[in-house]
């Protein structure tokens, strides 16, 4: 008997609830909330008992659009199934020796260590909820990490004057004393990721962009852009060179400007950054006539960098040649992406939380889906199978 071969990341992953841990939230809080402790069926499972087939569901927790199109190809190649269905996830991440890296999650940490530096007290607001205290502290580990290693001397005093602003905010204290845990194992299952080699990666690699040329920044963009976008292409060719049917849906943007990070971690404006962007046509343009640019701290440069080459990558989206190719195949119904493209810019439901009715969260703090949404996800994948191949 064929199968329907699947593929995601952690909106997908069958294992998602067994593997979540308490990462988010604890024992208690999810026996308190309703939250599953073991595993649960997966749109997958939904689709294949509607096709009356068994699945096979590849999806991993923090999967690249790359990893899904590599496991993909080789299952193929295994065995070949009746229809393949991708949950493609956001932009912003690859994988490595088949270790899935996030590079947002250090380009949080660079924003969250610019605020720091600049003895910034609100920079731990955004992650203090009323509700169960404090969120998710590795970006601010991460963040007094990079300082700890780039910026040695100012560590204590920064630890001192956070002491002092916190004594009486005890969720930021908790916060901050979490944060400052700042050894190579202090960063759980995906430690590897987060020790000094790995963090010197990744802030060395920001620090240069600063110093990038302007074809130097249009070609890593145009790179990263591709990193993102040639993994659905090549699917696609692959299923049409293999005669398997391909539906494609979007777990998450796949939007160069849904990096979750803030402005206000800097004290900048965002409407006057992002004006000053679309204004000046160039990096250095931009740094002379930033407020105060000579000023700020490295992180806050790094930052500043990021924002902008984020904005320009977004605005060199459509023109790319990858994102064009993909636009006319799916325009012309050759290729099957519902609720194309997945960009804010171009789509006001360009993710599966936007274009289904009723979508719940797993709770207010996890924005995976509920677990009673994985029959609707489902439910969605197959109409557009039925519609487009039966």
């Amino acid at each position: 008997m064929s199968y329907l071969l699947a593929n995601g990341c952690s909106f997908t992953n069958k294992n998602f609830a067994s593997n979540s841990g308490n990462w988010v939230h604890s024992d208690k809080e999810k026996k308190e909330l309703g939250i599953p402790f073991d595993d649960y069926p997966m749109w997958p499972e939904y689709v294949a008992r509607q096709m009356g087939i068994k699945d096979v569901n590849l999806a991993k927790n923090g999967a690249s659009n790359s990893r899904m199109h590599r496991t993909t190809l080789a299952q193929v190649q295994k065995k070949r199934p009746k229809a393949i269905m991708h949950l493609w996830t956001s932009s912003g991440r690859s994988d490595y020796m088949n270790e899935e890296i996030i590079s947002y999650d250090f380009i949080r940490a660079v924003y969250f260590a610019g605020a720091i530096m600049s003895r910034n007290p609100n920079f731990c607001d955004p992650f203090i909820d009323d509700v169960k205290g404090v969120r998710n502290f590795v970006p601010g580990q991460s963040a007094f990490k990079m300082i700890s290693i780039y910026h040695p001397n100012e560590f204590n005093s920064i630890i001192r004057f956070y002491i002092d602003q916190f004594q009486d905010k005890p969720d930021q204290l908790r916060f901050f004393l979490d944060c400052i845990k700042v050894d190579d194992n202090s960063f759980g299952k995906k430690k590897e990721l987060w020790t000094t080699p790995m963090i010197k990666f990744y802030v060395n690699l920001f620090y240069n962009i600063l110093n990038y040329t302007d074809n130097e920044l249009d070609a890593w963009n145009e790179y990263l852009l591709n990193l993102d976008l040639q993994p659905l292409l090549d699917t696609y060719y692959m299923c049409k060179a293999e005669n398997i049917p391909f539906v494609s849906l979007s777990a998450l943007p796949l939007d160069p400007l849904s990096v979750p990070i803030r402005d206000h971690y800097n004290k900048v404006s965002p409407p006057e950054t992002e004006k000053l962007i679309d204004k000046c046509r160039i990096w250095k343009e931009f740094e002379s006539s930033f407020p105060g640019y000579e000023k700020l701290n490295m992180f806050q440069k790094m930052a500043l960098n990021i924002r902008y080459q984020t904005k320009r990558r977004e605005q060199m989206l459509i023109k790319n040649e990858v994102f064009k190719k993909l636009d006319d195949l799916i325009g012309d119904k050759e290729m099957i992406f519902d609720h194309w493209p997945p960009v804010n810019r171009f789509n006001p439901t360009p993710a599966v939380d936007t274009f289904i009715p009723d979508y719940k969260y797993v709770s207010k703090l996890d924005f995976h889906p509920h677990h009673s949404m994985q029959e609707k996800i489902g439910a969605v994948f197959y109409d557009a199978y039925q519609k487009n191949y039966s």
